[in-house]
């Protein structure tokens, strides 16, 4: 037998299966870190947002339908509607803005953006013009990734670590009826 031969078959060589082993291992560690948990914390990501952000919408229409603008201003203001928006876990409601956007109809250059209830100017008060009244609430919040994971001390919004979102939503005011004990417009209250 040739010296190459008895090196080939002697049971000390290094056969190429076992390398393969190895290689195959790391592969899929590469597979894990680098492609499936960035993409399964993005599809979370924007999961959590889809859901939260049809919350705040659902919230807004249904305010909008409230007798009163100060008694939809203080439902958003409750425990119950942070609750409602972070119900899909990974988000965290950090403020919540409501306001009563007023346009004329016939110029929506002109707008009128209020903050608090009854400080509508009298000449936008439905008498004096023909004006559209939307309710809008901005929320402020925070989505978590599913994992939050550090690559080569990478930070991404939304990947490797928590995102700040801007989530809106709004609705046509409805009730545009008067107090019959104030005469005050229930926009205005």
């Amino acid at each position: 037998m040739k010296e190459r031969d008895k090196f080939r078959t002697s049971p000390s060589c290094r056969k190429s299966t076992g390398s393969n082993a190895v290689e195959f291992t790391y592969c899929l560690v590469f597979i894990f870190f680098i492609i499936l948990l960035p993409l399964a914390n993005y599809g979370t990501f924007m999961t959590r947002w889809a859901i939260s952000s049809q919350v705040v919408n659902a919230w807004t229409q249904n305010m909008a339908k409230k007798r009163k603008l100060s008694d939809a201003f203080k439902s958003y203001h409750t425990d119950k509607f942070a609750l409602e928006v972070s119900n899909p876990t990974g988000v965290k409601v950090t403020s919540v803005s409501p306001a009563l956007l007023i346009s004329k109809v016939n110029d929506p250059t002109q707008t009128l953006r209020v903050e608090q209830p009854g400080k509508i100017p009298p000449n936008w008060q439905p008498d004096k013009d023909s004006f559209n009244y939307s309710l809008s609430v901005v929320v402020n919040t925070r989505i978590d990734p599913l994992v939050t994971v550090q690559f080569f001390g990478l930070k991404v919004p939304g990947l490797t670590e928590p995102a700040d979102v801007v989530m809106t939503g709004s609705a046509l005011w409805e009730n545009m009826g008067r107090d019959p004990i104030t005469t005050e417009y229930y926009v205005n209250e």
